[in-house]
């Protein structure tokens, strides 16, 4: 058989037996791209036809398609093309597409010279340059360009370790020029400088760098950057060749579906220019002090900050079924935090926040790397670029995921380019109480559950008709419809309806239920209230306290036996006025002392 490789890193070129096949025509040329790009998958049809005609393909696109197929068979050959349901495959090895030769050099390349250099060298120019006009060759384009730049970088390390610091000086700064915002070849530059006995031009590379951050970003420096100049103005052994930085190799890749949050500070560059730079480092030290505890509090982890920008993973390392409302709930209390903090520093603060949940690829966070990266990323980065300030704009499956616990507007539809197209979101305006949370889960009609629902209400009839507490619980698996369930008791209780949510994490999450139902039904000045609902009673004025106190209004610490004689008081004062129905949700989180609540409820 003939051998057929194409060049995708440089003009578009196609060669049988290393003789080059001639394709003049361009649409038969984008189709060769698009099918190389993805060699030895079968892609579609209408992908084809969207991808070479646009969104408003003309009536007789599957025709002129189904020519080019034919006529592209012709010059490569019948085996080399294949009709393959919905569409076709190109049936070359993947070693002989030269970007893909690219990426497999690449991925082996960490800590090898020769892999690197010899993946580089398959570069003959810019990517598909003919064709870059094509929508669905820039995104492929800037992802190999992305690529290239960090297999150089790595290639720079990989040769700094070798000695060879002094021959890499004029192609660092060649290479510095052509991407003046990348911070690492900044850092090898300076280091390859300081090796080379060049002290002076180091510190210059570095001021250089940081003039040139500023004022394209209006970002200071990484905080690594800033080490490598301190460790250059101490002559700091850690940077001679002798003791070269310790590299952690990347861990075991793998597809999971997170949640992504981007913070960013807004209008951060009038501060940089109007603050002190020691008063700007150490509120900028506090703000993320302030992320970090947040996120790491609702079981998120921080990637990365970028200048003032965060951003944070719900579900990596470890996935909890509801990492969305994790992040939201983070993104709320980060709006609140700020507010402490701008008080604290006496500046305007206010965030910009995006949250978007999709499928990424992901990396050990212990490995050092950027660990969670695809178009969920990206797009949590879009959505953060659009809100408004002190604004948090969620994405169409985030919302989807939380829109039984939180009140949300749609906004206009984000047009985020040809990338994502029109893309929906949502801008979050807060919380839900919880009784309204089983309200909202009530949006079609409930089927199947008829026995359930009229023994549920018999139960409550009973309690009512016997004048005595119950507990009933609702047991099954995760989706089968207990929430449901429990939503249709509510709309028609006739009775005074409190709902907890048990959380599966934070601090107070043992009383948090009993609190939010306390809430409901004495939404402003808890103590007061109590007491006035215990008004005549010797007692009232304790019970009011511990109330208080479970609710966070008031600061004390009863003991376990004090709070729950408090809450059966409380909840006996309001069952005089109208039967309660208090209502438990997850309550497979629940602590222990929840339970033992629960109980002592029952037996009173």
């Amino acid at each position: 058989m003939s051998v057929v490789e194409v060049q995708l890193l440089g003009p578009l070129e196609v060669r049988i037996d290393e003789k080059l096949v001639e394709l003049r025509r361009p649409k038969q040329r984008a189709l060769l791209a698009l099918l190389a790009m993805r060699v030895g998958e079968v892609v579609s049809t209408d992908r084809l036809v969207d991808e070479l005609w646009g969104e408003a393909p003309p009536k007789s696109a599957v025709g002129s398609l189904q020519n080019l197929v034919s006529e592209l068979r012709k010059a490569l050959g019948p085996e080399v093309l294949l009709t393959r349901s919905p569409g076709y495959v190109l049936a070359v090895d993947r070693e002989l597409v030269d970007a893909h030769r690219f990426e497999r050099l690449v991925k082996k390349g960490p800590g090898d010279a020769e892999a690197l250099r010899h993946a580089l060298a398959l570069w003959r120019g810019p990517p598909l340059a003919e064709l870059v006009s094509e929508p669905f060759v820039q995104a492929e384009v800037a992802r190999l360009e992305e690529l290239r730049a960090a297999a150089r970088e790595e290639l720079f390390d990989v040769e700094l370790e070798l000695g060879r610091h002094a021959q890499l000086v004029a192609e660092l700064e060649a290479f510095v020029t052509e991407h003046p915002l990348r911070e690492r070849p900044r850092g090898q530059l300076m280091l390859a400088l300081y090796r080379s006995g060049r002290q002076a031009d180091a510190l210059e590379a570095y001021r250089r760098a940081r003039e040139t951050l500023v004022e394209e970003l209006g970002l200071e420096p990484s905080s690594e950057l800033q080490r490598l100049e301190q460790a250059i103005l101490r002559h700091d052994p850690s940077v001679d060749l002798e003791r070269p930085p310790s590299r952690t190799p990347l861990g075991p890749e793998r597809r999971k579906t997170v949640t992504i949050l981007f913070a960013d500070l807004v209008d951060f560059s009038t501060l940089a220019v109007d603050l002190d730079p020691e008063v700007l480092r150490g509120m900028l030290n506090a703000y993320f002090d302030v992320v970090r505890t947040v996120v790491e509090r609702h079981g998120g982890t921080v990637e990365k900050f970028i200048g003032d920008a965060a951003m944070a993973a719900f579900g990596i390392p470890e996935l909890h079924e509801d990492d969305a409302l994790r992040a939201v709930r983070a993104a709320s209390e980060l709006h609140e935090a700020l507010g402490e903090l701008q008080s604290q520093h006496g500046v305007d603060l206010e965030l910009r926040v995006g949250v978007n949940t999709g499928e990424v690829l992901t990396a050990d966070p212990s490995s050092g790397e950027s660990f969670a990266t695809g178009g969920a990323v990206v797009l949590a980065t879009r959505l953060q670029q659009a809100a408004q300030p002190g604004e948090t704009l969620l994405g169409e499956k985030t919302y989807r995921l939380v829109r039984d616990v939180v009140t949300a507007d749609a906004v206009e539809p984000l047009d985020l380019g040809r990338s994502f197209g029109r893309v929906s979101a949502f801008r979050f305006l807060g919380f839900e109480d919880e009784a309204a949370g089983l309200r909202l889960r009530r949006t079609a009609p409930l089927v199947g559950r008829v026995d359930e629902l009229a023994r549920l209400r018999a139960l409550l009839a009973g309690v009512q008709s016997e004048r005595r507490s119950r507990v009933v619980t609702l047991l099954g698996d995760a989706g089968i419809g207990k929430s449901r369930l429990a939503a249709e008791l509510v709309s028609s209780a006739g009775a005074t309806v409190l709902v907890g949510r048990c959380a599966p994490y934070g601090e107070g999450a043992t009383y948090l239920p009993v609190a939010d139902a306390v809430r409901q039904a004495v939404p402003t000045q808890v103590r007061a209230g109590v007491a006035s609902l215990l008004a005549g009673d010797e007692n009232a004025d304790v019970v009011a306290q511990r109330i208080a106190e479970l609710t966070g209004e008031a600061e004390g610490a009863a003991s376990t036996g004090e709070l729950l004689w408090a809450v059966r008081r409380f909840l006996e004062a309001l069952a005089r006025r109208r039967p309660v129905l208090l209502v438990f949700d997850d309550i497979h989180w629940a602590e222990p002392t929840l339970l033992d609540l629960i109980e002592y409820l029952a037996a009173w």
